[in-house]
């Protein structure tokens, strides 16, 4: 396998629960994406040289980075499986633009971008599904909790069902054409723990496993109505109304709009809409950005279609 250079990686934003997921349904956003260049080192290894946007003080250490913990994996096991000379290295600079700490997979994004930014460093690259063991693996040794469900839609795009995290038993799932997301999440970060507790109990657990068996569906349907219906999310709406302040006016806000659903993605004041098309989704973010706007809350947007590719080489 020959070295190439200057090799670029784009790595997009997920969400992965989608309100009924939990832990399972995962989506890639077109916008933002987290970005990485390698180039060829003159010492052995992989080197994080820099981190740009840097506003969480990630550090460049390639053993407590995500992404220099995928891309040492990557380049480790392509040595010891493809004859790759033992004294090749990589010089890697990272591009955060994913915001972190608001359930958008920003860790992962990084991730993803620096295995594949190693193994399109080389001639004849593994396939992505070879790659989602190594980042996988990384991920779960760093995180101690798999984020399959969120690194398989980063790396390969669309919406995907993880119907076993231990086998990596993964799968893409219809596309709705002209569908589009909504993420409105607050300016300033606060909190750190960004999956939202859910409150288990018989009836709403039922209700949430009917609704996610239904959402597929409508996928392969391509059904709306039932689409809606499935978004429903019964596991945690409770407790996001007493947790997230005005969480039930802003969900009644996109509804009025014609959402097709609006959840939390993680406990700071971030949520997620999935709207019909373009028109319906400024008008959900207009909306509810007004309202924040009044309630003196600083919040960005993102409007997005689904990305279909997943990661790629610019």
């Amino acid at each position: 396998m020959k070295l190439k250079t200057n090799i670029k990686i784009s790595a997009p934003a997920t969400i992965s629960n989608l309100g009924i997921g939990l832990d399972c349904l995962g989506l890639a956003l077109n916008l933002p994406s987290d970005e990485i260049i390698a180039t060829e080192a003159d010492t052995p290894g992989i080197h994080i040289q820099q981190i740009i946007n840097n506003k969480a003080n990630l550090l460049l250490d390639t053993t407590s980075n995500s992404a220099g913990i995928a891309a040492k994996r990557t380049l480790d096991y392509l040595k010891e499986t493809h004859g790759i000379e033992q004294n090749i290295g990589l010089n890697l600079k990272l591009v955060k633009k994913i915001p972190m700490g608001f359930g958008l997979g920003s860790s992962v994004a990084s991730a993803v971008a620096g295995a594949m930014a190693v193994n399109e460093s080389f001639t004849d690259p593994l396939p992505k599904r070879q790659l989602l063991s190594l980042i996988s693996t990384g991920e779960t040794d760093v995180r101690r909790i798999d984020k399959t469900h969120t690194i398989a839609p980063c790396l390969i795009g669309g919406m995907v069902l993880t119907s076993d995290h231990k086998t990596l038993d993964i799968h893409r799932l219809p596309n709705i054409k002209g569908l589009q997301i909504v993420v409105i999440y607050k300016k300033k970060r606060h909190n750190i723990n960004t999956s939202p507790r859910v409150n288990f109990n018989k009836t709403a657990t039922i209700q949430q496993v009917a609704n996610a068996a239904s959402l597929v569906q409508s996928l392969h349907l391509s059904n709306l109505d039932l689409l809606a219906q499935s978004l429903q999310t019964p596991l945690g709406e409770e407790l996001f109304a007493k947790e997230i302040p005005h969480f039930n006016t802003l969900k009644q806000i996109a509804l009025d709009q014609k959402a097709l659903n609006f959840t939390a993605i993680s406990n700071d004041f971030a949520f997620f809409s999935i709207c019909k098309n373009t028109l319906e989704a400024n008008n959900v973010a207009e909306a509810i950005t007004h309202f924040l706007e009044e309630k003196k809350i600083e919040t960005r947007v993102i409007i997005s279609d689904i990305n279909q590719e997943g990661a790629y080489k610019n």
